[in-house]
């Protein structure tokens, strides 16, 4: 606490030490000079309906609005979830990659519906969430390896709280582990703690829903992470497209990454190479 207050917290400390530099908020801050010119000479090209263009109007319809309000909301809107997104994408692939049999089901699964003409390319929001095994994969990927690694902590409100029979008194903190929770046997079977996409389609309508409401991956209620459905957009757009476009090999191959949890739970050392499928 005491480094804390010094370094990290003191304010002579963060004017002398140099800014870091983002290329994504560089990005967020051109895309965001490239519009306003835009709209300066009514371009016609202009998306109206993006989010970018939404926080313009949002700011000429109430004027009290301060001016850094856009671009911290467009660099918010870029950054939301990347961290998150990124931990999702790498267990998602890396379990593909070392269980062959889930991948090619679920690239027969794509090579069917695109056989049908069911997918664009790149894929639909619309169109992936008509790809069973692909949401399977998705939440069994969250809950194998969730984001987070600490408890999502509350705190017990006046009168107390009976929780599994035992009283907890108001002001205690309490908490989940989205680690421990989505390895409840109860909940998610004998072998919770084996990547196995196919028990979202194997359970009952019971089951099913138990499942779904003990997945922590983003959070749970309306403590919900509010980058959660920027960051399912993307999950279930982005890995269809990719297993379309490419063959994926790993470099190392079934090497155990390194896992480091700081709140994030990141992990390294997951290289992969690309072609491009014939």
């Amino acid at each position: 606490m005491v480094v804390d207050r010094i370094w990290t917290k003191n304010k002579l400390v963060s004017m002398l030490k140099p800014a870091n530099y983002s290329p994504m908020v560089d990005f967020a801050m051109t895309r965001q000079k490239e519009r306003l010119e835009k709209n300066e000479v009514a371009d016609d090209d202009v998306n109206d309906k993006d989010f970018l263009s939404r926080f313009i109007q949002a700011m000429k319809k109430d004027p009290s609005i301060p001016q850094w309000a856009l671009p911290a909301w467009t660099s918010s809107n870029i950054l939301a979830g990347s961290d998150t997104t990124a931990i999702y994408l790498r267990t998602l692939f890396k379990n593909l990659l070392t269980d062959p049999r889930t991948l090619a089901t679920l690239r027969k699964e794509l090579d069917d519906a695109q056989s049908r003409g069911q997918l664009s390319m790149p894929v639909t929001w619309k169109e992936s969430r008509e790809l069973p095994y692909l949401d399977a994969c998705i939440k069994e990927a969250g809950r194998i390896h969730p984001p987070f690694g600490l408890p999502l902590e509350r705190i017990v409100p006046e009168g107390g709280l009976t929780i599994s029979g035992e009283f907890v008194p108001a002001g205690t903190i309490v908490g989940m582990n989205g680690w421990v929770v989505h390895r409840d046997r109860d909940v998610f079977g004998d072998d919770a703690d084996q990547w196995r996409p196919e028990r979202w389609l194997e359970a009952d309508e019971a089951t099913k829903t138990r499942m779904d409401q003990g997945l922590l991956t983003f959070g749970g209620g309306h403590r919900s992470c509010l980058g959660k459905n920027i960051s399912l957009l993307e999950l279930y757009k982005l890995v269809p497209t990719i297993l379309r476009t490419y063959e994926l090999e790993l470099v190392d191959g079934d090497q155990p990454w390194r896992v480091e949890n700081r709140w994030f739970v990141p992990q390294f050392g997951f290289e992969v190479k690309l072609r491009k499928r014939q």
